[in-house]
C-alpha cells in the first residue's frame, strides 16, 4: 500500500510540473504574437513614412510598436520594459530595408524539478524586415527587381 502511495505522489508531482512548463511555453508564444504584431506594425510605419527626419520616423514606429502591444493586452509594466531596435540605413533610398526587433520579458513560473532557471522571466525578441517600396515617388536611386 505504501508503494503505492508514493507512486500516486510522484505522479501528482509530474503532472503539475508538465502543466506548469505547458503554461510557460504559453507564455513565450503568447508573447512572441504580440512582438511580431508590434514589429510589423512598426515597420510598416517607417516603410510608409513620407519624411525623410529619419529620428522623427524612428520615434513614431518604437511609439506604434508599443501602441499595439497595448492592444494585445499588455501591462503597461511590461510596456516599461520593451525595447525597440530599429536598423534603417535611410529613408529616402529605395530598396533600402527596414529592421526593427523589438524585445519583452515574458512572465515564468519556476518549475519543479527543474528549478529557477530564469528569474521570473524570459526576454523574447522578434524581428521584421521590409523594404521600401521601389515604385513610390519622392524616393532617391533606381527602382529594383
Amino acid at each position: 500500500m505504501l508503494g503505492g502511495l508514493d507512486a500516486l505522489a510522484l505522479g501528482a508531482l509530474v503532472f503539475v510540473t508538465a502543466t506548469l512548463l505547458v503554461i510557460n511555453v504559453w507564455s513565450v508564444v503568447d508573447t512572441r504574437m504580440a512582438l511580431t504584431a508590434a514589429a510589423r506594425e512598426a515597420v510598416r510605419d517607417l516603410v510608409d513614412v513620407a519624411d525623410a527626419d529619419i529620428a522623427v520616423a524612428q520615434d513614431r514606429a518604437a511609439a506604434r510598436a508599443l501602441e499595439t502591444l497595448a492592444q494585445h493586452g499588455r501591462p503597461t509594466a511590461v510596456l516599461d520594459q520593451v525595447s525597440v531596435a530599429i536598423t534603417a540605413p535611410s529613408l529616402t533610398l529605395r530598396c533600402s530595408p527596414i529592421t526593427v526587433a523589438v524585445t519583452a520579458p515574458a512572465r515564468m513560473i519556476g518549475l519543479p524539478f527543474v528549478g529557477g532557471f530564469t528569474d521570473g522571466h524570459l526576454d523574447v525578441t522578434v524581428a521584421h524586415t521590409e523594404i521600401l517600396d521601389s515604385l513610390r515617388s519622392g524616393l532617391e536611386g533606381l527602382a529594383c527587381g
